[in-house]
This record gives structure tokens, sequence and C-alpha cells, in this order.
């Protein structure tokens, strides 16, 4: 399509669609909602294959050999150069943990799967979007999946019947992705099937014809969806619910524009002539606005400024006019007749390219000759997957509980989240060959009993991080069940351990007092840990010394919870109960110990690694609070 046969209001989404993106992952205020700019490309998506496929299939000319070629002309050759360029960059900038995730991602975003590995990959102790370079082209895997799908799906159902299977997907979509994020909010956002509705929405704007309307009632609608769009975008935050019904207005929104074609919106003037360009490269701004701001907050890990945020969508545009201007229009010139098993080979050549930079990724130290002197870098390169740092202590500790034969007449139980899981791994590692059993309550809602909350749980919960938190129903049964499974498990200590909320402080004296109540155990509350934000890996690159990195590490902690610890040490204090603050634990002395005996000691920003729970969990134990639960038989 020549650019003067372009629809300038498709182009005008484009820009809008794009634009919001970028200023959402530049972190301009304001722009919270920015995210919903890829459901807009989806809604356009859906309306230019399904009219370029009904158009081509009434004039008899639609192949399916040439219709999946074309789109791997249009998307491949941009992608994989903003791929290999970014590839380059992190070999020498991303830290070697986080250099072989990328190299995953790389072989998954050149097979258009990336939305299937980022899924895959979700979870509490997922390493944080910000390190994550080519994360953004999950919507490109939506988006090519879609691509392979619906022109079957279109092909093979009778055309009198077209407009009804397309919106019968697209509300059996819709309905299903609302399901879905009662249960697994990843599976919702990041899997093909529960976008159908938006790539339908747009479908059935190229299956329907309006009936011909008034100036003032075109106006009107145009009014309508643009406030509805402009509302979506400052209504909408990181904690709502999307897609599902939430994305739904925005989605009608841009169908209506589309489906309008409002002539003055198609005028060429200097003003359209802008967002005609904007959304004309939008594909390659889209390609390289991520990876840029990723690759420098691994070193700059602070949120950017106005002025930061500016310069980054300058910059990004700037470089998606070269990659437009030098690879996106001449390999659109370059003919399908005769170059077929060409197109096809270049997709194998690619994932080919992406799978060999895995493997090169792994011997990048010996690639570049560094040697194996112990330096800061090698030891935050050491830091452990996530997950897998706890998984494997929890596996050395059932081999070695299985073999204590000392029999356990006390018994602590933790009460919190993950911080509960490493405290919990950390005090029964001290329990072995001590009469103590050390058990756990874990859950991602706050450990508070629902006696205790005096407001509902779905504004207690409205803000929580963690999306299956604000489903509903979920802490509500949690919070109904805390005493009962408690008491159930008979402890003559509770430890609340956990990454406090101030939402959740008010409720915790009145907690405490009922856990004292039903179960006459003692209680113990632990304070907020210290954090390293975003990761150790980021947050301690600029040490220079291995011997300053203790000393560092009181100035990188988080200083933004220390108020929550004197409310924790109030609420234990007025109901008789014990306080530690993990503080205490981390940093006895003023420096905090991120390095023991030669090893991190933490595994994320507040978790603790293997070295980590061995250190702490023997401070722990060592307490006056804690000592007689661990005295050797």
């Amino acid at each position: 399509m020549s650019a003067r046969k372009r629809r300038l209001d498709i182009d005008l989404l484009r820009a809008i669609a794009v634009g919001t993106v970028l200023l959402f992952h530049f972190d301009f205020p304001g722009m919270e909602g920015g995210f919903l700019g890829v459901d807009i490309f989806f809604v356009l998506s859906g309306y230019l294959i399904s009219l370029h496929i009904k158009e081509q299939r009434s004039e008899g000319r639609f192949k399916f050999i040439d219709f999946y070629l074309r789109r791997i002309r249009r998307l491949t050759p941009a992608l994989f150069v903003a791929c290999l360029g970014t590839a380059i960059a992190s070999f020498f900038i991303l830290p070697k943990p986080l250099l072989e995730e990328f190299s995953r991602s790389f072989v998954a975003a050149n097979l258009y799967v990336s939305n299937i590995y980022f899924w895959s990959t979700a979870n509490y102790f997922d390493t944080g979007s910000i390190f994550k370079p080519l994360l953004h082209t999950w919507s490109l895997g939506v988006e090519e999946q879609f691509y392979l799908i619906w022109p079957m799906f279109l092909v093979f159902i009778p055309k009198r019947f077209g407009a009804w299977f397309v919106l019968a997907a697209g509300v059996i979509s819709l309905i299903a992705s609302e399901i879905v994020l009662n249960y697994s909010a990843s599976s919702g956002f990041y899997l093909f099937p529960f976008r159908i509705f938006q790539f339908a929405t747009g479908a059935m704007v190229a299956y329907i014809t309006l009936p011909k309307l008034n100036f003032f009632i075109r106006q009107a609608l145009l009014l309508i969806a643009a406030a509805v769009i402009i509302a979506s975008f400052v209504l909408t935050n990181e904690f709502t619910r999307n897609p599902g019904f939430s994305a739904l207005p925005i989605v009608m929104a841009v169908a209506v524009i589309i489906a309008l074609n409002e002539p003055w919106l198609n005028k060429e003037h200097p003003i359209s002539e802008i967002w005609g360009r904007i959304g004309l490269v939008s594909y390659s701004a889209y390609l390289v606005h991520w990876p840029l701001v990723v690759l420098y907050k691994i070193n700059n890990p602070a949120e950017l400024n106005i002025m930061q945020a500016g310069l980054f969508v300058v910059v990004s545009y700037v470089i998606a006019e070269l990659l437009y201007t030098l690879v996106e229009k001449p390999t659109q010139k370059i003919p399908l007749e005769g170059y077929r098993k060409a197109w096809i080979g270049w997709v194998v050549l690619m994932a080919l390219i992406a799978i060999g930079f895995m493997f090169i990724a792994q011997k990048r130290d010996e690639i570049l000759g560094r040697d194996n002197k112990v330096t800061v870098a090698s030891l935050l390169d050491a830091i452990p997957p996530n997950f897998q740092a706890y998984k494997d202590f929890k596996a050395e500790l059932a081999t070695l509980q299985a073999a204590d034969k000392v029999e356990k007449t006390k018994k602590i139980v933790v009460l919190g989240d993950s911080l509960a899981s490493d405290v919990n791994a950390a005090l029964a590692y001290q329990a072995l060959g001590t009469p103590t059993e050390v058990g756990i309550l874990h859950s991602n809602c706050d450990p508070l009993a629902g006696e205790a909350i005096t407001v509902s749980v779905p504004d207690l919960y409205a803000e929580h991080p963690i999306p299956q938190t604000r489903q509903a129903g979920f802490c509500e049964k949690y919070h109904e069940a805390f005493l009962g499974s408690l008491v159930k498990q008979s402890p003559d200590l509770v430890i609340f351990s956990e990454a406090w909320r101030r939402q959740a402080l008010p409720y915790m004296s009145e907690t405490i007092r009922l856990v004292q109540k039903n179960t006459s155990a003692n209680v113990l509350v632990l304070g907020v840990v210290p954090a390293f934000f975003p990761h150790p890996n980021v947050a301690f690159r600029d040490v220079e010394k291995v011997e300053d990195l203790n000393a560092a590490a009181e100035t990188k902690r988080v200083k933004g919870w220390d108020d929550m610890d004197p409310v924790l040490r109030q609420a234990a204090l007025d109901n008789n109960a014990m306080f530690v603050a993990k503080r205490d634990i981390v940093c006895p002395t003023g420096p905090c110990d991120i390095l023991s005996e030669g090893q991190i000691t933490y595994h994320d920003g507040m978790h603790w690694n293997r070295s980590g729970m061995l250190l702490f969990g023997k401070r722990l134990a060592e307490r006056p609070e804690l000592k007689e639960y661990f005295k050797k038989k």
C-alpha cells in the first residue's frame, strides 16, 4: 500500500498507540494506562488483516502462502535487526544471568512465541520486567499467532456467515478472558486466545457498513470515542484488570473511529503529515524503544524524569526512522514472486542465529578473555536464578530433615508471604538436631485474622502488587480460615514474616491479640527486611571493590520502609508480644551483610539465598527471643 493510499485516521490511531506505550515505558507522569496502546494495535490488526483477506477472497486472489510470506516480509527484517542490535549491546552490558535469560528470549522473539515464553516464566520470583530487553515482543507473538490462525478461520467458514463467526469468536474470547483473570492474570495478558476479542472487534468493522450518518452524528460519535480513549488511559493503571471487560471501552472506541472513516481525519494537511509519519514508523519505534530504556536502567535503575523521558522519545524516533528507511522500506520492495524459498530460508536463518547467540552468551567471559579473579561483577553474576535458589535449598533441607531422628516436641509456625518462606527454611535448618519443628502458613495475602480487618477485603487489596490477591474471593477465604488453620498446627511460637504493606499495619495489633487468644502461643513479629532494589545485580554494579560491598549495602538499601518498623514494634508491645527488626539481623553492626564468606546473601531485591538463609537463620536462632527453641539435644 502506498503512503498516499494509507488511511490517515488509522495512522493517527497508530501514532496514539505507539506514543502512549513509549510514554508509559519511559515513566512519563500520568501515563500509567499507556500499555493500552497495545490493545489499539490489536484492533487495527484485526481490521486491516480481515479487510485484506475479505477483499482478496472476493476477487479470487487469496493464497495462504502469499499471505504468510507478506507477513514475513513486513515484520521479520526490522524485528531481526532490532533484536540483533539489542543482542550485541546486551552481550557487553547485561550481567551474566540476565544475558543468559535474554538469549532465550531472543530465540523466542524470532520464533514469534515470546508471549508464550514470558508467560511460562512469569511467577512471583520472576526477573523484573525492567531487566528484559525483549519483553515488549510478547505483543508481536500474539499478532503473529493471529496472522497464523485467522486466515484459516475466515477462509473455511461460509462467506455469508463470516460476520457471525467473527462475532461469536470475539464474545467467547471476551468471556474467557474475564474468567481467566480470576485465576491467572498472566495467562489473560500474554496468551492469544484471551486477546481474540480485540482482533475480532476490528474484524467486525471489515464486515459491516455503517448507514449514512449526517455530519453532527458522526462528530458526536467521534467525540465520544475520543473521550472514551482518553478516559481509558487516565483511569487505567497497573492494578486494573486487563484485558477482559475493562479493555472493552477502548476497543469499541477504536472500532467506532475506524468504522466512521471520517473525511476530515483523512485529509492531508501539515498536522496529518506529522501523525501520518509517526504512524508509518510506529512498528520500528515500538521495536527499538524498550531495549533502549532497559539497557540504560541496568546501570541507572531510578525512574526517569520528564527530561530523560523526552530524550528517550526523541532517540527512539531517530533510530526508528533509520530502521524504517534502511530496513523496513527497502525489504517491502522485494517481490514475493521468485523469492518465496528465500523468505522461508530467511526465517530459518533468523532462528539459527538466535540459537547460536544463546550458546555464545554462555561463553561470554571466555570470549572476552575475562579471568577468574574474584570481582564485584563476578560475585553478582554468581547470584543464582531467583526461584531456583529457594528450591535447591529446600531440597537440601528435606534430605537433612529425613535423617533427623530427634523427637519434635515444640512447634514454631511462620506466617506470611515469600519472606515467611525464607524465614521458615532458615529456621528449619537451625532446628535440625533440636526438639523443634518449624512449620509455615503461607499466603500472598496479608497475615491478618479476618475478624481484625475493619475495611472490605477488596479495598484492602486494591493496590496489592500481586494480581492473585485482587481476585474476587481469594483473600476473603484466606482471612476467614486464618485462625482455624493456625490452631490446627498447635504452635508454641508464631512468627510473622512478611513484605509488609502499610495497608495491613492498622490490623496487626488485633490480629496478634486473636492469635494469642486462640492458640496460647507466644508471638514474634519480624520487621521490614532490608531490600536492595531493583536487584543486587544492578544495585551494587557500581561498587568497585569486593571489600566495600557490605559498607555500600547500608546506603543502597531501601529507606522508604523504615517507618513501618516502629508501627509493628508498637503492635507487638501492646499485646506483650516480641519484636525483632530484620535490619538488626541483616545489618547488626551498621553495614548490611550483603556478602558473606565469598557469596552474595540475596537472590533478588528482598529474598535470601542459601548463604543468606544460613547466616541470617543462625542469627535469628541465637536471639534471646528464640534461643530456647534451638538447643541441640
